[in-house]
């Protein structure tokens, strides 16, 4: 248990001296920023404001970055942070208000004078849009409720980017001058189309009967059938011999040992000289 608090007490004092840390620095940023502001170096304190803003975002650092800004022609960056800082306050206790010292009168002012002088870019996305694409404007992400409205920005020259799932990164470039509007209408690739299912394979056929089947058939039946009825004939031809044989050795009813084999040796040889006939018949008819 102790370990765990020790391990606790250590992760709690490392992020506190990192937000003591961060806030330091957005200081410094803030003094930086606010001398060069004053000694009218804006191009390096307006930057250093903004960074002290993102370290450590006070109402006052967001007052006073929007204050650089409006002295240095950036009307449009100025106007954003003066309605920002307003909404802001708009949020606070009637107590917190109190300690802003009158800044948002002063922030209501500069905006009715710098407002009219900001250029304005009304960014329009398709509705059918697909899902997952991101806007971007000079970097910073569009929301969705952003689109269709006119955006206050600065004079001169912006980018836009377009990011669509499955697409090249689209940019577009485009310059506005003070006081002008511009519509963008973003036009978005057309969706690839998709691939065609691969071809069905057509299943082999048994190739049609000209009749050659049928006639080999016929030969094979009839072969057999002939085949059949030479048999018979043999089988008949024995069949009369040893009839003959039986009757040189018989008298009447009495016969010797060679009639009697004889007559047993006629009677399978006659049946199945008749069976040949008949199945040789069938034969040659079928074939």
């Amino acid at each position: 248990m102790a370990l765990v608090f020790a391990a606790l007490s250590g992760t709690l004092c490392a992020g506190s001296a990192q937000a003591q840390d961060l806030a330091a620095s957005a200081t410094d940023l803030f003094k930086r920023g606010l001398d060069d502001m004053l000694a009218g170096k804006f191009e390096t304190g307006c930057p250093a404001l903004a960074n002290s803003y993102v370290l450590d975002p006070r109402l006052g650092t967001l007052f006073t970055l929007a204050e650089c800004e409006s002295k240095a022609g950036r009307f449009g960056s100025a106007t954003q942070h003066y309605q920002q800082y307003l909404r802001l306050f708009g949020e606070l206790t009637p107590a917190l208000q109190a300690k802003q010292k009158g800044r948002e009168v002063i922030s209501a002012d500069a905006l009715k004078a710098i407002e009219p002088q900001a250029a304005k870019l009304t960014l329009v996305l398709q509705a059918d849009a697909p899902p997952g694409t991101v806007v971007t404007l000079d970097g910073e992400r569009v929301e969705a409720a952003a689109f269709g409205q006119p955006v206050p920005v600065d004079a001169g020259e912006h980018l836009v980017t377009v990011l669509t799932p499955g697409q090249p990164v689209k940019e577009i470039r485009l310059t506005l001058g003070p006081a002008e509007s511009q519509q963008l209408v973003i036009e978005l690739p057309a969706p690839a189309p998709a691939e065609p299912p691969p071809p069905i394979e057509p299943t082999p056929e048994d190739p049609p009967d000209d009749g050659s089947t049928m006639r080999t058939a016929g030969l094979i039946t009839g072969g057999v059938g002939l085949a059949a009825l030479a048999a018979g004939a043999i089988t008949g031809g024995l069949a009369m011999s040893e009839h003959g044989t039986a009757k040189d050795n018989c008298d009447g009813t009495v016969c010797n040992q060679d009639g009697l084999d004889a007559i047993d040796r006629v009677r399978p040889l006659g049946n199945a000289s008749t069976a040949l006939w008949v199945v040789g018949g069938v034969g040659v008819a079928a074939g």
